[in-house]
Protein backbone atom coordinates (compact mmCIF):
# COMPACT_ATOMS: atom_id res chain seq x y z
CA UNK A 1 0.00 0.00 0.00
CA UNK A 2 1.60 3.22 -0.96
CA UNK A 3 3.04 5.42 1.64
CA UNK A 4 1.82 3.23 5.02
CA UNK A 5 4.59 0.66 5.37
CA UNK A 6 3.82 -1.36 8.87
CA UNK A 7 6.35 -3.46 10.30
CA UNK A 8 5.19 -6.91 9.76
CA UNK A 9 5.40 -9.81 12.62
CA UNK A 10 5.12 -13.08 12.49
CA UNK A 11 2.50 -15.14 14.94
CA UNK A 12 2.31 -18.90 14.82
CA UNK A 13 0.12 -21.15 16.00
CA UNK A 14 0.62 -24.60 18.09
CA UNK A 15 -1.91 -27.03 19.60
CA UNK A 16 -0.46 -29.84 21.41
CA UNK A 17 -2.34 -32.96 23.69
CA UNK A 18 -0.77 -33.91 27.15
CA UNK A 19 -2.76 -37.56 28.28
CA UNK A 20 -2.09 -38.72 31.97
CA UNK A 21 -0.17 -41.60 30.78
CA UNK A 22 1.86 -39.97 28.41
CA UNK A 23 5.28 -40.87 28.45
CA UNK A 24 4.89 -44.10 30.85
CA UNK A 25 7.85 -46.39 29.76
CA UNK A 26 8.87 -48.03 32.66
CA UNK A 27 6.93 -49.32 36.14
CA UNK A 28 7.77 -50.80 39.48
CA UNK A 29 6.24 -54.32 39.61
CA UNK A 30 5.94 -56.93 41.87
CA UNK A 31 8.36 -60.11 41.47
CA UNK A 32 6.69 -62.75 39.48
CA UNK A 33 3.58 -60.92 39.51
CA UNK A 34 2.52 -59.61 35.65
CA UNK A 35 2.46 -55.97 34.86
CA UNK A 36 -0.76 -53.43 35.37
CA UNK A 37 -0.85 -51.48 32.31
CA UNK A 38 -3.37 -48.53 31.83
CA UNK A 39 -6.06 -49.62 29.29
CA UNK A 40 -5.93 -46.06 27.52
CA UNK A 41 -3.96 -42.55 27.39
CA UNK A 42 -5.72 -41.43 30.53
CA UNK A 43 -7.62 -37.94 30.50
CA UNK A 44 -5.81 -35.13 28.22
CA UNK A 45 -5.95 -32.12 27.90
CA UNK A 46 -5.34 -29.97 24.55
CA UNK A 47 -3.73 -26.45 24.65
CA UNK A 48 -3.66 -24.07 21.98
CA UNK A 49 -1.12 -21.57 21.71
CA UNK A 50 -0.27 -18.06 19.78
CA UNK A 51 4.06 -17.07 20.05
CA UNK A 52 5.97 -14.35 18.37
CA UNK A 53 9.33 -13.85 18.08
CA UNK A 54 9.49 -10.76 20.19
CA UNK A 55 7.60 -11.55 23.34
CA UNK A 56 7.33 -15.65 22.82
CA UNK A 57 3.89 -16.45 24.50
CA UNK A 58 2.34 -13.05 23.49
CA UNK A 59 1.39 -12.01 27.29
CA UNK A 60 0.41 -9.03 29.59
CA UNK A 61 0.95 -8.50 33.16
CA UNK A 62 -2.30 -9.01 35.31
CA UNK A 63 -2.73 -5.11 35.58
CA UNK A 64 -2.64 -4.66 31.87
CA UNK A 65 -5.43 -7.25 31.30
CA UNK A 66 -7.64 -5.27 34.30
CA UNK A 67 -7.17 -1.92 32.90
CA UNK A 68 -8.04 -3.56 29.58
CA UNK A 69 -11.23 -5.60 30.85
CA UNK A 70 -9.51 -8.47 29.88
CA UNK A 71 -10.10 -12.11 31.94
CA UNK A 72 -7.31 -13.35 30.58
CA UNK A 73 -3.35 -12.57 30.85
CA UNK A 74 -2.07 -14.66 27.67
CA UNK A 75 -3.25 -16.04 23.99
CA UNK A 76 -3.58 -19.60 25.28
CA UNK A 77 -6.74 -21.97 25.36
CA UNK A 78 -7.08 -25.13 27.20
CA UNK A 79 -9.85 -27.67 26.97
CA UNK A 80 -9.99 -31.22 28.60
CA UNK A 81 -10.76 -33.46 26.27
CA UNK A 82 -13.20 -36.11 26.21
CA UNK A 83 -17.27 -36.60 25.63
CA UNK A 84 -17.92 -36.26 29.52
CA UNK A 85 -15.32 -33.15 29.80
CA UNK A 86 -15.06 -30.24 27.63
CA UNK A 87 -15.96 -32.01 24.59
CA UNK A 88 -13.36 -31.64 21.93
CA UNK A 89 -11.50 -29.06 20.06
CA UNK A 90 -12.90 -27.56 16.93
CA UNK A 91 -13.31 -24.22 15.02
CA UNK A 92 -15.32 -22.74 17.07
CA UNK A 93 -13.18 -22.70 19.90
CA UNK A 94 -10.24 -21.76 17.80
CA UNK A 95 -11.87 -19.11 16.24
CA UNK A 96 -13.16 -18.05 19.59
CA UNK A 97 -9.38 -18.10 21.19
CA UNK A 98 -8.10 -16.15 18.09
CA UNK A 99 -11.20 -13.01 18.08
CA UNK A 100 -11.14 -12.89 21.96
CA UNK A 101 -7.87 -13.01 22.85
CA UNK A 102 -5.03 -13.42 20.09
CA UNK A 103 -5.92 -10.39 18.21
CA UNK A 104 -7.08 -8.29 21.20
CA UNK A 105 -3.39 -9.12 22.86
CA UNK A 106 -1.35 -8.82 19.26
CA UNK A 107 -2.44 -5.09 19.31
CA UNK A 108 -2.19 -4.41 22.80
CA UNK A 109 1.66 -5.42 22.12
CA UNK A 110 2.23 -4.31 19.05
CA UNK A 111 0.91 -0.92 18.07
CA UNK A 112 0.84 0.03 14.31
CA UNK A 113 2.10 -3.54 13.06
CA UNK A 114 0.55 -6.09 10.87
CA UNK A 115 0.33 -9.52 12.11
CA UNK A 116 1.17 -12.18 9.34
CA UNK A 117 -0.52 -15.83 11.21
CA UNK A 118 0.83 -18.88 10.40
CA UNK A 119 -1.53 -21.61 11.81
CA UNK A 120 -0.36 -25.04 13.30
CA UNK A 121 -1.93 -27.66 10.68
CA UNK A 122 -5.28 -28.33 12.54
CA UNK A 123 -8.24 -30.28 11.27
CA UNK A 124 -10.43 -27.45 12.36
CA UNK A 125 -8.46 -25.16 9.78
CA UNK A 126 -10.33 -27.09 7.24
CA UNK A 127 -13.88 -25.55 8.04
CA UNK A 128 -14.92 -22.85 5.78
CA UNK A 129 -17.86 -21.01 5.51
CA UNK A 130 -21.03 -22.21 3.88
CA UNK A 131 -20.85 -20.09 0.94
CA UNK A 132 -17.15 -19.88 0.63
CA UNK A 133 -15.40 -20.50 -3.34
CA UNK A 134 -14.73 -23.81 -2.87
CA UNK A 135 -12.88 -26.05 -6.39
CA UNK A 136 -15.11 -29.44 -5.35
CA UNK A 137 -18.48 -27.84 -6.06
CA UNK A 138 -17.92 -26.28 -9.02
CA UNK A 139 -19.67 -27.85 -12.11
CA UNK A 140 -17.11 -29.72 -14.54
CA UNK A 141 -18.36 -28.88 -17.48
CA UNK A 142 -22.14 -26.97 -18.69
CA UNK A 143 -23.11 -30.51 -19.35
CA UNK A 144 -22.24 -32.19 -15.49
CA UNK A 145 -24.91 -32.73 -13.89
CA UNK A 146 -25.03 -32.20 -10.73
CA UNK A 147 -27.44 -33.43 -7.67
CA UNK A 148 -26.47 -30.42 -5.15
CA UNK A 149 -26.97 -26.65 -6.33
CA UNK A 150 -24.20 -24.35 -4.35
CA UNK A 151 -25.19 -21.05 -4.15
CA UNK A 152 -21.39 -19.47 -3.78
CA UNK A 153 -20.73 -15.61 -2.33
CA UNK A 154 -18.31 -13.32 -4.86
CA UNK A 155 -14.80 -13.12 -4.17
CA UNK A 156 -13.01 -10.50 -3.42
CA UNK A 157 -9.48 -8.42 -2.85
CA UNK A 158 -8.28 -5.24 -1.86
CA UNK A 159 -6.81 -2.82 -4.59
CA UNK A 160 -3.76 -0.43 -4.21
CA UNK A 161 -6.16 1.88 -2.47
CA UNK A 162 -7.53 -0.15 0.24
CA UNK A 163 -10.79 -0.32 -1.81
CA UNK A 164 -12.64 -4.00 -1.55
CA UNK A 165 -13.40 -4.96 -5.44
CA UNK A 166 -15.59 -7.72 -5.69
CA UNK A 167 -15.12 -10.29 -8.41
Amino acid sequence: ILGLRRELVLVVHDECTFAAHDGNTFMWIEDGKPPLRPKGDGNSIMISQFLCPCHGVMTVTDDQARENGWDFTSTGAMIYIGKNRDGYWDHSLLSEQFQNRVIPLFKFLHPNKTAIFAFDNSQCHHKMAYDALKVNNLKLSDGFKSNVTHTMRNGYYYDEDGEKVEQ
